[in-house]
């Protein structure tokens, strides 16, 4: 066993300082980021299901998708100088050596630094933690918890890790065990099997049943499970499936005339899987941007943050102003006063009785549908709610919705008036029921139109003019500001109710504030990814320029024009990228179908989300190719034309 450490220790300095320091890189990069995924769920819920479950699982699933791209930055170091690691692998098998012996080299080989790359990932984790915590306090204090990690959780993350590592370096291995003198030749074809292919099957099977599952039938934990495997299965196919694009795309360019077609084609066949490699992260990247684009879409879609948004922003905004009790609440003496006078702060355009009324002969269990609540008060105040038209003060009347093109989960159910019978009735100050006719015509209910202005739908159902009632029912015991959008109007309104003896309520920001959360999370996570895949593409492209330049010295030292040479290895990265993003694309589409038939709602991705992070990996790949490309010509020398 001393033997073979020695030996796989030699491959790890013959590999040179790139590959050792890269692989090595990458485990500090991919520990430090899983041991802060698995702790922010606790820093942040540090109550467990218990907690806040809902909030917890959306947390935790979030946090969860950097395994993705940290498992394809492992596997693509992984592999880096794969041609001349594999070469020398096959060298030993020649040597005499046995499959046992060459696998077990193989191991060790990439386990060593790995292991040393992960254990200076837990320490950098462990040193960036305090000053993770204090940026947090002095921010946003979202950590109910330290940031902290357990003995177990460490080990089993290092343990994962270099087994991924192990895994990476030994799967390669078949060919090269069974037959070593054809991966010991350079210009050997290696065809990528297309079983990969097969991938595309349960990736879209799973995906496409969740468009159209029966979700009232279904379990949420069936769902659950099937989202997040038709998720990592569509990252799996994207990076396995590639490489079997790409070699198919190089059978049509090296049929080509051209040389530099015949060149970028020929160089992708002699190593498909090393090409892909190459652009592998780029089309995960794209896939999981499109994923984190429809998952903040889907929260930026609910009524309670877009209301909440709104409140804050432009409004309008409900602000209820009450007067002071435990229990019953007395109504409002001289509301008149009081309502003029609060009319008075800037920003407020508007006010509304508040009666507490609905239908008493409604029984939404028997009718299907929510009861209609009772408007009492003037016409213009009811067109503050609602956008309405044939409204009258001197008569009720039931409102009637308008035909809308909208499903019944954006605008609501209509309230059931059918069965009132055109009489509705109203508990008077003699705790006695007060009947009143509907005998205008019914009031004509836009619902699309109310919609776009207060966000959440009308329930109401009936509109009482209150100069009918005023008498026998009083005034109420709360009204109901309508003003612009905005924490300052709120602040003045709920002031001046305090002055009048009275209690004021604005909407809360919880939703709004836990979406904020959310959003800094799946900005902060895209950001990671589109790193982790930029830093993949740029160790990865050194990497192949590296190994590319015997085969360009000889290109040059035959008289291969500078001008030729470029286009094939522009072609080399640009065929591979094509081939990730014709799998990323589609699957990432199929990925927000999926999400938003299961989320039940009109998702909206995150164009922001999208722009940004898709327009820095667009600029990021060119950049990186860019300052690439040039590595792969250099003087000749008689060390490059030599074959070793």
């Amino acid at each position: 066993m001393r033997v073979l450490l020695r030996l796989a220790i030699s491959l790890i300095r013959a590999g040179g300082w790139l590959r050792a320091g890269s692989v090595a890189g990458a485990h500090v990069l991919g520990v430090a980021i899983l041991l802060g995924a698995q702790a922010l769920p606790d820093a942040v819920h540090p109550g467990g299901l218990a907690d806040n479950p809902v909030a917890r699982n959306q947390f935790t699933a979030i946090v969860g998708v950097l395994v993705v791209p940290v498992a394809i930055l492992l596997l693509t170091v992984g592999r880096m100088s794969s041609g001349v690691r594999d070469r020398r692998l096959a060298s030993l098998r020649l040597l005499g050596m046995s499959t046992g012996r060459s696998v077990i080299v193989a191991a060790l080989e990439n386990a060593i630094v790995a292991l040393a790359g992960s254990l200076a990932g837990l320490a950098a984790f462990l040193a960036l933690t305090p000053a993770v915590e204090r940026w947090v306090a002095a921010g946003p204090a979202w950590f109910v918890a330290p940031l902290r990690t357990t003995p177990t959780t460490a080990a089993l993350t290092i343990a994962g890790v270099v087994a991924l590592s192990v895994v990476v370096a030994t799967a390669p291995m078949g060919r090269l065990l069974t037959d070593p003198r054809s991966e010991r030749t350079e210009s050997a074809r290696r065809t990528p099997s297309p079983w990969r292919l097969v991938l595309l099957v349960p990736t879209t099977a799973v995906l496409g049943w969740l468009t159209q599952v029966d979700l009232v039938t279904t379990s949420n934990k069936t769902v659950a499970l099937a989202l997040l495997t038709g998720g990592l299965l569509g990252a799996v196919t994207i990076a396995l499936a590639a490489p079997v694009l790409a070699s198919w795309a190089a059978r049509v360019l090296v049929r080509r005339r051209s040389t530099g077609l015949l060149l970028a084609g020929r160089a992708i066949q002699v190593a498909p899987a090393s090409a892909s490699r190459l652009v592998a992260g780029i089309g995960v990247v794209v896939y999981l941007v499109m994923a984190s684009a429809a998952v903040l879409g889907a929260f930026q879609s609910t009524p309670q943050y877009r209301y909440a948004e709104q409140v804050l922003t432009d409004g309008p905004q409900e602000i209820r102003v009450m007067t002071a009790g435990a229990d019953t609440r007395p109504p409002i003496e001289d509301l008149d006063a009081v309502a003029d006078h609060l009319m008075t702060v800037e920003g407020v355009h508007g006010w509304v009785p508040d009666y507490v009324a609905v239908d008493a002969q409604c029984d939404p269990a028997s009718s299907g549908a929510p009861c209609a609540e009772i408007f009492i008060g003037t016409c213009e105040q009811l067109q503050l709610l609602i956008v309405a038209e044939g409204c009258r003060d001197d008569r009720a009347a039931a409102v009637e919705w308008l035909p809308s093109d909208r499903s019944i989960d954006e605008i609501g159910v209509p309230p059931d008036v059918d069965d009132l019978g055109g009489v509705v009735e109203l508990r008077t100050l003699d705790e006695e029921w007060l009947a009143v006719p509907l005998d205008a015509e019914p009031i004509r209910y836009d619902p699309e139109a109310t919609l776009e202005e207060w966000v959440y739908p009308s329930q109401i159902g009936v509109f009482v003019p209150i100069d009918l009632v005023r008498e026998e029912i009083g005034e109420p015991a709360r009204i109901t500001m309508i003003a612009d959008g905005g924490t300052a109007v709120q602040a003045e309104v709920i002031t001046m109710a305090e002055q009048l003896g009275m209690e004021a309520w604005a909407y809360p920001t919880w939703d709004y504030d836990e979406v904020l959360r959310v959003r800094t999370v799946v900005w902060t996570l895209c950001a990671i990814v589109v790193g982790i895949g930029l830093f993949a593409l740029a160790l990865t492209s050194v990497d192949r320029a590296l190994e590319r330049r015997r085969a360009v010295a000889r290109q040059v030292a035959i008289g291969v024009p500078l001008r030729v040479l470029r286009t094939g290895q522009v072609l080399q990265t640009l065929i591979p990228l094509l081939a990730s993003l014709a799998l990323a694309l589609p699957c990432g589409w199929l990925l927000f179908e999926a999400y938003r038939h299961v989320v039940e709602l009109p998702v909206i991705p995150a164009r922001d989300v999208l722009t940004v992070f898709l327009a820095a990996t667009a600029i990021g790949t060119v950049v990186v190719s860019a300052v690439t490309l040039p590595l792969t010509r250099s003087r000749l020398t008689a060390d490059l034309l030599r074959t070793e």
